[in-house]
């Protein structure tokens, strides 16, 4: 079995209205992963859905980047986006 290291880099706390605790992110590099990934990754604490009537909780479909601004642009975008909607907890 393979194991790949990362290096946590950044870690941000977003303070959503209407939730009583913080959005954690954070942004790590890995130098194993193959160029065309990139080697930056970003994750978030929780998942929200975007409205009342959406079916589940949106995901992101790209939280990597070739470099380390990408990934923060990604990771911004989603916490700025957050609504206090059907917020559901990740594997963080």
């Amino acid at each position: 079995m393979a194991v790949r290291m990362y290096k946590v880099l950044e870690e941000h706390l977003f303070e959503v209205e209407g939730l009583d605790f913080m959005v954690k992110g954070r942004i790590s590099h890995s130098d194993q992963l193959p160029p065309e990934v990139g080697g930056y990754y970003w994750e978030i604490s929780h998942f929200y859905k975007p409205t009342e009537g959406a079916t589940g909780p949106y995901y992101p479909s790209v939280r990597n980047g070739k470099i380390l601004e990408a990934a923060r642009q990604g990771l911004f975008f989603y916490a700025k986006s957050f609504r206090n909607i059907g917020v559901v907890a990740a594997k963080y």
